[in-house]
């Protein structure tokens, strides 16, 4: 018991040392910390190997953790002043997507008081951009504004405490998935105890674990038969962050046409309770996103690669269309994947395997990849190709070192030691699938 103490005690200490002392500009006290915590990860997930009582008390220990974290300011990120103004606006009755924070700056008349806003507007990182957080996401934020008022750091504690409960929900479903999937209890503290989790969602408060939460809740309502609350957890998660809705298709079957009609109901029924949102929100994301996509690039794989070949060849119109090249394999492989999933499980209720291929590749296709991005990749990851989601999840807290000054020189290095090791585990875990002969891992009712 001594020694777990004494190990628990240093995974403790540095998770809260990347909570409360670990800088954006200064990779060192990123990735040392980090690693650290990462073996710690690994001697915990040891642990529940060996048995369900360390199980629990690693469960035990995780939220533990993310208490400590409560009193921390998000310091790897600056997305909350974001999250904190478009919360103010729908506490001051202003829909978020309509105006970008330096259109509404720019206005003298206004039925509101400035003052809130001209305190946070400094703070903003993309001030002449609409928001892209859907109307799920900004629901969080103003309740989080009403919460906090002025105050940013109690903003921060309460998003914090909304976060914990989530995980709570996370680490329920989970297990149960796993149960129904006959797949070991285990792969639960693989993803709850991860320290990309804790630092991201928990420390920087980032959103990904609502898109988790409905994620694991839509595909076990599926399982359960439950198509209606399939439909409107997925929803949940589609108006929380987009990226969910590619996995619509996956719910769907052509033989059971009552069971897709319920799931669609329950999906329209959420996505239509925004509908005060929707019309701005639609024109006014989609020229966000367009040009997040076309004018930033981070820690992209092929992305990267396309871009750099056009630019040696000195073909700068062809490198203008990376994204639209990388949209149209995305999409020629979404097609792919989606034939063979009609085709070939066309009498299964869900392709597991499916789900996480498709964010998988999404996330190589795009041109901005934040660490943050791949948590409900790992999430999926426990149900499917867990050690290629464990790997990348760990290896992308080295694209930090962009940040770095001081190491700066070393990004492009690491970004391909990443993207390198990640897709030869991805080769291998898939040609062990292939000759375990165990196909796509799915549950039919």
């Amino acid at each position: 018991m001594i020694y777990k103490i004494l190990i628990g005690l240093v995974g403790i200490l540095a998770q809260t040392y990347l909570f409360y002392f670990s800088d954006q500009n200064q990779f060192d006290t990123i990735c040392v910390p980090f690693f650290i915590a990462f073996l710690f990860y690994l001697h915990v997930v040891v642990e529940s190997i060996e048995s369900t009582n360390n199980l629990y008390f690693w469960i035990k220990i995780g939220f533990l953790i993310r208490v400590i974290g409560l009193f921390s300011f998000p310091n790897l990120s600056d997305d909350i002043y974001r999250y904190w103004w478009d919360g103010h606006l729908l506490t001051m009755g202003l829909n978020p997507f309509e105006y970008t924070p330096s259109e509404l700056m720019a206005h003298v008349y206004l039925p509101f008081d400035k003052e809130q806003l001209t305190i946070i507007f400094p703070l903003l990182n993309s001030p002449n951009y609409y928001s892209v957080y859907p109307p799920f996401a900004q629901f969080i934020f103003s309740l989080g504004a009403l919460i906090a008022g002025k105050n940013v750091f109690l903003f921060s504690f309460a998003l914090k405490f909304i976060l914990i409960c989530v995980d709570g929900g996370i680490i329920y479903f989970l297990i149960r998935l796993l149960r129904i999937l006959s797949l070991p209890a285990f792969m639960a503290i693989c993803y709850f105890m991860h320290p990309l989790v804790m630092t991201e969602i928990n420390g920087n408060v980032h959103l990904e674990s609502f898109v988790v939460l409905f994620t694991l809740m839509a595909v076990y309502f599926v399982l359960k038969l439950e198509y209606l609350k399939s439909g409107v957890t997925l929803g949940l998660a589609v108006m929380t962050k987009l990226v969910p809705i590619l996995l619509v298709p996956l719910f769907l079957h052509w033989k059971h046409i009552k069971s897709n009609i319920l799931f669609l109901i329950g999906l329209g029924v959420i996505c239509l309770s925004f509908i005060p949102f929707l019309f701005t929100f639609y024109h006014h994301l989609m020229s966000s996103i367009k040009l997040f996509f076309v004018q930033f690039e981070f820690n992209s794989s092929f992305y990267s690669l396309i871009e750099h070949y056009f630019i040696s060849e000195k073909n700068y119109e062809w490198q203008k269309l990376t994204s639209l090249i990388l949209m149209v394999c995305f999409i020629l492989g979404t097609l792919v994947i989606l034939i063979r999933h009609f085709i070939f499980f066309r009498t299964q209720d869900f392709n597991i395997n499916a789900a996480w291929i498709l964010i998988f590749m999404y996330l190589i296709c795009s041109s901005t990849v934040h660490p943050w991005y791949l948590i409900p990749l790992l999430a999926l990851g426990m149900l499917s190709y867990p050690m290629t989601s464990i790997v990348w999840s760990v290896l992308s807290v080295l694209s930090y070192i962009k940040f770095d000054q001081t190491f700066f020189d070393h990004y492009s290095a690491l970004k391909w030691i990443e993207y390198l090791i990640t897709l030869s585990v991805f080769m291998y875990e898939l040609i062990q699938l292939k000759r375990n002969k165990k196909g796509a891992m799915t549950i039919a009712p």
